[in-house]
């Protein structure tokens, strides 16, 4: 089962920006930057982040087949 882990890696001097850093099983896999502002104000709706984690699993586990993708996707586990 994988578990995914959301960090904060860094913020600038200023306080603006953000990196966060997105772990599956204690392994960074992508860092995304963002603006303090975006993060207070965006209207990100939580479909999105569950497409992305979704489509995430299913690549990192290669999987090529409708029991592949079945097993990728229940096997999702998120830690904030």
């Amino acid at each position: 089962m994988a578990t995914y882990t959301v960090k904060i890696e860094s913020v600038c001097a200023g306080g603006e920006h953000i990196a966060i850093g997105l772990y599956k099983d204690g392994v960074k896999i992508k860092t995304k930057q963002i603006n303090k502002s975006d993060a207070i104000t965006d209207d990100a709706d939580l479909t999105d982040v569950i497409l992305f984690l979704i489509k995430r699993s299913i690549a990192d586990n290669t999987a090529n087949t409708a029991a592949k993708r079945k097993a990728a996707i229940e096997s999702l586990q998120v830690v904030t």
